[in-house]
């Protein structure tokens, strides 16, 4: 398998879609996974529940451990803005088609699935994670993919300098508020069957969230992209 470690790239065209090829779950599966799990769908000054953090294990077998939101472009757009109707309902109609499917493979009946859309260069989901600042934090993941030529698929991490709890993108105002950096993710590129893909980063001084990111890039196919076992923990004192 080429395993390619990248700044990552994912701050352009991103969007989100499931899989017809294989049974899905249901939409209230789905939603378990984009709704109400660990995060609001609007901001919210609450401090009665602690945010998801690390050392966090997603198998996609039972509850599930992190929140998953679609992404599409680099930003949400802003309210009052012509686009934003369309965008919400593009946002819906992934998340009704996105998510969990049936594929059994070693000890795992379900994993997560993620499919190109036409016209879209870059597809994904991201998980918002509590993190400290300046901690170095593991990622670990199985990942299965039948990709065109020169497409990729993997993971990325963008960091933040507050906890903010909204279970959507960010308008273009928001994220240029709090947006840190992008930390270095892993890729695959090619037909593979299930490999693990690792690697990790450590954030910045001031970061204290980052966004987890599962994506796809590159030409259109109709192969979907799969995703199980997803870890993220501290890395051991002394080193990664």
């Amino acid at each position: 398998m080429k395993q390619v470690l990248t700044l990552f790239s994912i701050v352009c065209l991103l969007a989100v879609s499931g899989c017809k090829d294989t049974p899905q779950a249901t939409f209230e599966q789905r939603q378990r996974y984009t709704v109400g799990c660990h995060l609001q769908q609007t901001p919210a000054a609450s401090t009665d529940h602690s945010p998801p953090a690390p050392p966090l294990l997603e198998d996609f077998e039972g509850a599930p451990k992190m929140s998953l939101f679609p992404r599409i472009g680099s930003f949400r757009p802003e309210s009052g803005d012509q686009g934003l109707p369309f965008w919400r309902t593009y946002i819906d109609h992934l998340r009704r088609t996105s998510g969990p499917v049936r594929l059994p493979h070693g000890n795992s009946q379900v994993c997560w699935s993620l499919r190109a859309v036409r016209g879209s260069a870059s597809v994904g989901f991201f998980s918002p994670l509590a993190v400290k600042p300046g901690a170095t934090y593991r990622v670990s993941m199985q990942i299965k993919t039948d990709l065109a030529d020169g497409a990729k698929a993997g993971a990325g991490i963008l960091e933040f300098d507050k906890f903010l709890w909204i279970g959507e993108q960010y308008p273009e105002s928001v994220y240029r508020q709090h947006f840190q950096q992008a930390a270095p993710g892993g890729s695959v590129e090619g037909s593979h069957d299930w490999q693990p893909l690792d690697f990790s980063f450590t954030v910045g001084p001031n970061t204290r969230m980052v966004h987890l990111v599962l994506f796809r890039e590159g030409p259109y196919d109709r192969q979907p992209v799969y995703f199980d076992d997803i870890r993220i923990q501290p890395a051991p004192s002394g080193g990664q």
